[in-house]
Order: C-alpha cells, then structure tokens, then sequence
C-alpha cells in the first residue's frame, strides 16, 4: 500500500509541475514572439498613408497587451485534482498503523 501511495504522490507533484511549467513556458514564449514582432514591426515601419510610424507602434503595444494567457477552469480543476490526491497518498503514507496484537501463546496447562 506505500508503494502506491508514493507511487501516487510523485505521479500528482509531477503533473502539477507539468501543467504549471507548460502554461508558464507559453506565456514566456507568447511574450518573447511579441516582443520579436514589435522589433522586426519598429524597423520596417514607414509612413503609410493610414497610419503614421507612432500611430503604427501605438497600435501594437495596445494589440501586445491585451494579448494574454488565462487558465481555465480545467486547469485549476486539474491542480486541484492533483493536490487532492497528493493529499490523500500523504495521509496514506503516515496514517498510524494498528498495532496488530500479537499470536496467543498456546497455553502448556495440562487439563
């Protein structure tokens, strides 16, 4: 039964790291393309005969921020899912244990 409760606790802090590192990752590299686009976007800019180069870089900067990740239910019902069973593997590990008592000695009485 340890077994499967360390087997359970590793499986749960695992897949928390997992779930947390991919959504923080696809933040940084959300920001970091933005980012790349604005340089790549501030080097080519011209004037146009819509938008002048200020306007043009204003327009990306509102467009960049409002860009953003947001966790969803399913995220959250997922860590909470996982921290439940962590929780749960824990009690199992250091939950006492009842003394079992020990065999009854035959009795050497002669009847």
């Amino acid at each position: 039964m340890q077994a499967a409760a360390i087997t359970m606790l590793v499986t749960s802090v695992l897949g928390i790291g997992v779930s947390y590192y991919g959504v923080e990752n696809m933040r940084t590299e959300l920001q970091r393309q933005i980012s790349e686009g604005q340089q790549e976007q501030a080097a080519q800019i011209g004037d146009n005969p819509f938008f002048s180069s200020d306007q043009q870089n204003e327009l990306s900067q509102a467009v960049a921020s409002n860009i953003t990740v947001k966790e969803e239910e399913g995220y959250i019902v997922t860590h909470g899912g996982l921290l439940i069973a962590a929780i749960f593997s824990l009690l199992t590990l250091f939950r006492r244990r009842k003394i079992e008592s020990e065999p009854a000695q035959p009795s050497t009485s002669s009847g």
